[in-house]
């Protein structure tokens, strides 16, 4: 009999045990957006597009009114913000215990959110002084590459762009300038599907000055429907975070998601 109840014992803990180390490798979010020294349980370090374990322990490092954290679900939707310039930050918050239901959403966010853990200095905000380009998906589609929907035309401007490589061991050059027309075609046989980083320009003297830069997707007919409704999504994503991020934020994701769709469709 105590042996049966022995066995019946150890089954248990180990029953026990194993539901533990399920719950504990379940993961319920990401930090979205960071600033000052955040840790994680008391001593682990936070980075931006961290994920984080269910009923972590989050708490800044220091006392600093600057402190900023926000953490996104596994769905992109913000969980948790706190600003220590009005949040009382005293004590940690803990993550919740469970993640919500699983779906496609989550898949995608979590591969854009893998590239900018992955690599925090590949994606790099913008400037806009005068004119505007905006990150975006574009068709090649006959001789032209209409760039209308993401370029607006105050004056006189020129466009250089370069090819986004996938290899680390590439460095494409930059395009000599052109000018821009008041409807912005560029000729597609300067182009091939991919990812690439433009700048727009403007002539000071013998110089040009860049006034604005993204990252456009240049998508062939097949992918192209596809990949501007999966970054469509993306935006509608961030601008519902709205002033709970830095502008910054919104812009490295968008960079990523750019990023990750042209890694799924050219190969």
């Amino acid at each position: 009999m105590r042996k049966l109840i022995f066995t019946f014992l150890c089954l248990s803990l180990a029953i026990g045990f194993g539901a533990t180390s399920i719950f504990a490798q379940k993961d319920v979010g990401y930090v979205l957006d960071i600033e000052g020294n955040w840790v994680l349980n008391g001593s682990n370090a936070l980075s931006q597009g961290e994920k984080l374990p269910a009923a972590g322990s989050i708490r800044p490092n220091s006392s600093s009114r600057y402190n900023r954290i926000v953490i996104a679900d596994l769905r992109g939707e913000v969980l948790i913000s706190r600003n220590c310039a009005v949040d009382n930050c005293s004590r940690a918050f803990s993550l919740p215990r469970q993640p919500p239901p699983s779906s496609m959403l989550n898949t995608a966010f979590d591969a854009v959110m893998e590239l900018i853990w992955g690599s925090p200095n590949r994606y790099s905000t913008h400037r806009s002084r005068g004119g505007e380009l905006s990150d975006g998906v574009l068709k090649l589609s006959g001789d032209k590459v209409d760039f209308s929907s993401v370029l607006k035309i105050e004056t006189e401007q020129y466009l250089r762009w370069k090819a986004i490589s996938q290899n680390k061991d590439d460095s494409p050059t930059w395009s000599p300038p052109i000018k821009l027309a008041k409807a912005p075609t560029v000729s597609a046989s300067d182009f091939k599907p991919g990812l690439y980083a433009f700048e727009l320009m403007r002539r000071m003297g013998g110089n040009y000055e860049t006034t604005s830069s993204a990252w456009i997707l240049i998508a062939d007919e097949a992918n192209y429907e596809k990949n501007r409704a999966s970054f469509q999504e993306a935006k509608e994503l961030a601008e519902k975070w709205g002033e709970k991020v830095k502008p910054e934020t919104a812009k490295i994701y968008l960079q990523a998601k750019l990023d990750d769709l042209a890694r799924q469709t050219v190969k």
